[in-house]
């Protein structure tokens, strides 16, 4: 076997370009091993002479240079850096008879971009996967920089009239900006700088030069009749969701994050029947307290987890973590997430020690994130008036996912050298659920059980129990053991006075924190990223509620129930 030309290997990256102004003031490989944690198997530098190029590799199979980047060109006069996976990439080297030079799904871009002439928009419509990736073509004098449709991938840059810079991570980009405000580069978009002319910004500091390649008919809450029978959207929802469990699966061995919910179970039961004859590791994370010398799980998830495990017969793994490491994390989980938001902090706490034991064993794993978005999950969708209300809320979730769950889910990961991918944002599935099914399908009743269509697609087979099947939703930092939260919430009141909480708005204008534990996360962020408080994406539910957790979330919309209860009668 040439391992060179395997067709599904692990390459987590991560991508630097620096152009004119910054890349005269800054050393392209100083800067790109900021992110390294992103690869840690090769360095590769290009540099021109208005641009520099850096990239983080980690390979897993093709350990060879073949697959190292940038990728270039015969002529050298285009280049290719790129971060992600591209899924279908066996079949585009088939259908279009590509010449590679190695196993890497990344080389795909590079030689569809020559075969179509330049013609990016052609290109992007070919991808199925996730990425982020910058081509300098030197033929055209131009770069061109994309990212993928739900932002699984990320990107963020600062531009100036004077130059640009891009990476995989803020913390990159901060250590070049001066204090010029980073932006997010926004998923389903395409931008090109043309190298002949001076670059063109808005007073932000946003791209003039900005295209949206992905721009489906759901996208802006458009009231179309093309819903499907509710025979139909069941089999079309388990078909769709084994595809992208199954375009996922590599070649070596991988993991998946299970917490025993229902969105990570249905990945760990679709995956174990697709890999039948392997033992899958599966992993899950909790809070555990010391007690006669061992740690004894105070979650739910991890009793869950085990029973899911149990059915499935995988190969499980437990994380179980204390107060006392919560703490102890705090900044440097902040640092890897780039975020001051309460809920994707908390999130991030257990999601990080789980990536820290997931990697001791494997360098890729399935999760479930995005089911929530998509089937309307969280408890506040209850709130909605309509069923065409929760539909527009939903396509705002989604549609924020590339700063909210995508990012919690890629920082954390990434931060340990693990690579996850997500089967519920697959471009096929999301865009048949947003389109196709109706939204009274993804309403909860009262008394009911939420994402009730998704339950009921696949509840003649044998995934995973009935039990899991009919599991309802716990959200992920109440049930990995709501006791870290009273230990944030408990440190943070010994860190801030009531007089730092009572100035927070002289402080900070915009989102301007609301409890002592919000001020001590943006406090932390604004250390560590100074001036880029406009990035963060803070999760808005409920009006009064200043508490993001799921329990406290389903306590509220039960009192708003109540009292239209009390109206009425």
């Amino acid at each position: 076997i040439d391992i060179r030309k395997s067709s599904k290997f692990i390459k987590m990256c991560g991508i630097t370009l620096l152009y004119e102004y910054y890349k005269e003031q800054n050393d392209i490989r100083k800067v790109s091993s900021i992110q390294k944690h992103r690869g840690g198997d090769h360095q590769g530098i290009e540099e021109g002479e208005k641009y520099a190029l850096g990239h983080e590799r980690l390979s897993v199979c093709d350990l060879s240079a073949h697959g190292h980047q940038p990728f270039y060109s015969s002529d050298k006069k285009i280049k290719l850096i790129h971060n992600g996976e591209i899924y279908n990439h066996k079949h585009l080297k088939s259908k279009y008879k590509l010449k590679c030079n190695s196993g890497s799904d990344s080389e795909v871009i590079l030689r569809l971009y020559e075969e179509f002439e330049g013609k990016m928009d052609d290109v992007l419509e070919l991808l199925d996967g996730m990425f982020s990736f910058v081509i300098i073509d030197e033929q055209r004098d131009k770069i061109i920089i994309a990212r993928d449709r739900f932002g699984i991938k990320p990107l963020s840059y600062v531009a100036t009239e004077k130059g640009f810079g891009a990476a995989s991570e803020i913390k990159v980009i901060a250590s070049i900006s001066e204090g010029k405000p980073i932006q997010n580069f926004k998923p389903g978009m395409v931008a090109e700088i043309d190298m002949t002319e001076p670059m063109k910004v808005t007073e932000e500091g946003e791209f003039v030069n900005y295209k949206q390649y992905y721009n489906p008919s759901w996208y802006e809450g458009r009231k179309i009749r093309r819903y499907h029978s509710e025979e139909m959207v069941k089999v079309s929802i388990r078909t769709l969701l084994i595809e992208a469990v199954h375009k996922r699966i590599p070649d070596i061995p991988f993991g998946i994050m299970l917490s025993g919910g229902l969105d990570s179970s249905l990945i760990a039961g679709i995956a174990s029947f697709i890999k039948r004859d392997m033992k899958i590791p599966t992993f899950s994370v909790g809070i555990g307290k010391e007690m006669n010398g061992n740690i004894v799980p105070l979650s739910q998830d991890i009793i869950n987890a085990r029973e899911v495990a149990t059915f499935l017969g995988t190969d499980h793994h437990e994380r179980l973590f204390t107060e006392e490491e919560v703490i102890a994390s705090l900044r440097e989980v902040i640092f890897a997430v780039e975020s001051y938001d309460v809920t994707t902090i908390r999130g991030a706490i257990p999601m990080m020690f789980l990536a820290e034991e997931a990697r001791k064993k494997v360098r890729c794993v399935l999760s479930g994130e995005g089911a929530d978005e998509i089937f309307c999950g969280y408890s506040y969708f209850g709130e909605a008036e309509d069923a065409w209300a929760l539909h527009v809320e939903s396509i705002q979730k989604v549609r924020s996912l590339h700063v909210t769950d995508n990012q919690r889910v890629d920082r954390t990961t990434s931060y340990k050298t693990l690579e996850c991918r997500v089967p519920f944002m697959d471009t096929d599935f999301v865009d048949y659920c947003m389109t196709h099914i109706d939204p009274e399908l993804k309403v909860t009743h009262k008394d009911g059980i939420e994402k009730l269509i998704l339950r009921t697609a696949f509840e003649e087979d044998s995934f995973i129990s009935d039990a899991s099947l009919n599991r309802s939703k716990i959200q992920l930092s109440d049930g990995v053991g709501y006791t870290y939260i009273d230990a944030l919430k408990e440190h943070a009141n010994h860190m801030v006075s009531t007089t730092d909480l009572e100035n927070a708005s002289k402080r900070w204008k915009v989102d301007t924190p609301k409890t002592k534990e919000a001020f001590l996360y943006r406090s932390i962020f604004s250390e560590l990223f100074p001036g880029q408080d406009h990035l963060p994406f803070i999760w808005k539910t409920f009006e009064h509620v200043v508490d993001p957790s799921g329990r406290l979330q389903q306590q509220e919309l039960q009192a708003i129930k109540r009292k239209k209860n009390e109206i009425n009668l």
